[in-house]
């Protein structure tokens, strides 16, 4: 297929993230999401995946690269933190940012551009398929700064791919 074909062409090529790196894809369908303490991991709807979104798992497996669904929040300073289960922020108020507070409860800081502010990210993801918003999960909470004020946080489904670098990735055929 289309999918597992364009994985082949790309892991093969020694120019294609020869330090490795991450992909990231924006899910096509829409997912429920349960949302109660013990159920809100999300490897229980990575088993759900369909169509586009299912077929880049498949391809992944096939090439034995990890790939874990997550959730990407966004908060309106533009941090953007990555976490593999659904966090309730509604009502929160933190002392700054938003990203910086779900770091703290095991997300992983993503780098948006080339700022200086990226600086402090954990990793840069490169996005193969834009995040959609059908999946969004929209949360306010408040935010302290000279005053306090009605902020959101935006949630949205993803899958994100580990690429070894070039010379550990197993060789890849269609």
């Amino acid at each position: 297929d289309a999918i597992k074909a364009a994985f082949a062409q790309h892991l093969n090529d020694p120019t294609f993230f020869p330090d490795g790196g991450y992909l990231g894809f924006g899910l096509r369908h829409a997912y429920p999401l349960e949302t109660t303490a013990d159920k809100n991991k999300l490897s229980v709807l990575q088993k759900c995946l369909k169509g586009n979104d299912a077929a880049v798992m498949k391809a992944c497996k096939e090439f034995s690269l990890d790939a874990f669904l997550n959730l990407l929040y966004e908060d309106d300073s533009g941090g953007q933190v990555l976490l593999d289960k659904y966090l309730d922020v509604e009502g929160w108020s933190p002392d700054g940012d938003m990203w910086l507070e779900l770091r703290g409860c095991g997300g992983k800081v993503i780098q948006v551009g080339c700022d200086a502010e990226d600086e402090g990210a954990d990793f840069k993801v490169t996005w193969v398929t834009e995040r959609t918003t059908h999946n969004e999960i929209e949360s306010p909470y408040v935010a302290y700064g000279n005053e306090h004020r009605c902020a959101y946080s935006y949630a949205q489904f993803c899958l994100v791919v580990t690429v070894p670098p070039y010379g550990r990735r197993a060789k890849a055929s269609t």
